[in-house]
């Protein structure tokens, strides 16, 4: 959910795409729908943006060689699990619950903030209704990378 340069990954949270999630884009997105529906304008969908900073491997190492104090003697990315924490991972609707908890916990404050207590209500009872939808393919490439760095003092 985001783009990738050369020595940094970054996320941007958009409204729009956490509305829209997997398979929602243009106009078949929450974000459109929601707007043509009236229940928000276009300026607020647009105008709602976390940006999430996330470092490459190559990004992490600049920074350690650039900085002197430490020599990296090993740097590896681990691919770790789902951070969702489901019970039964084959109960679509637990998935869909988890996930709209996991982004509330996350946005729901800054969420609440831009379009209101009753419109972020809505916004994440369809996110759960869309995940529930999509709960394998949300347990699947839903990941935790982790960068983990052997150094040794200089």
């Amino acid at each position: 959910m985001g783009s990738k340069g050369d020595n940094v990954a970054v996320c941007n949270m958009k409204l729009e795409r956490l509305l829209s999630m997997k398979g929602g884009k243009g106009q078949d997105s929450y974000a459109n729908n929601s707007q043509a529906q009236g229940l928000v304008a276009a300026e607020k969908r647009d105008g709602f943006n976390i940006p999430v900073y996330a470092p490459s491997l190559q990004d992490f190492k600049e920074v350690v060689e650039a900085d002197g104090s430490f020599t990296i003697e090993k740097l590896v990315v681990y691919k770790g699990g789902s951070p969702l924490v489901v019970s039964e991972p084959d109960d679509a609707s637990e998935v869909g619950r988890a996930f709209a908890s996991s982004c509330r916990s996350v946005a729901g404050v800054l969420v609440e903030a831009h379009i209101g207590e009753e419109l972020s209500n809505e916004l994440f009872s369809r996110v759960e209704r869309r995940a529930t939808s999509h709960a394998k393919d949300v347990l699947v490439n839903l990941q935790f990378f982790h960068i983990v760095a052997s150094l040794s003092f200089t």
